[in-house]
């Protein structure tokens, strides 16, 4: 059985064949959700990846556009 049917409750069950694209996971150090980018980061097959960790930050203080959040200027460059 092909493993995207097998794992087809679990998001990050795939990550490892699915995705390959290069990823710039972006989370604060205080966020509560931290351990999903981790987790994303450290599951994904892209060999072109960076784990970005905005230190003092929560999650909601990443959603204040380029003046909260410092990891923006990287996001930016990417989507060039």
């Amino acid at each position: 059985m092909p493993a995207v049917i097998a794992h087809r409750h679990s998001s990050t069950a795939v990550l490892e064949l699915a995705l390959t694209q290069p990823l710039l996971p972006v989370a604060g150090s205080d966020a509560g959700s931290l351990w999903h980018s981790q987790e994303l980061h450290g599951k994904s097959a892209s060999t072109d990846k960076e784990l970005f960790i905005v230190k003092g930050a929560t999650h909601m203080d990443l959603y204040g556009g380029k003046s909260m959040c410092p990891g923006y200027g990287k996001v930016e460059r990417i989507l060039r």
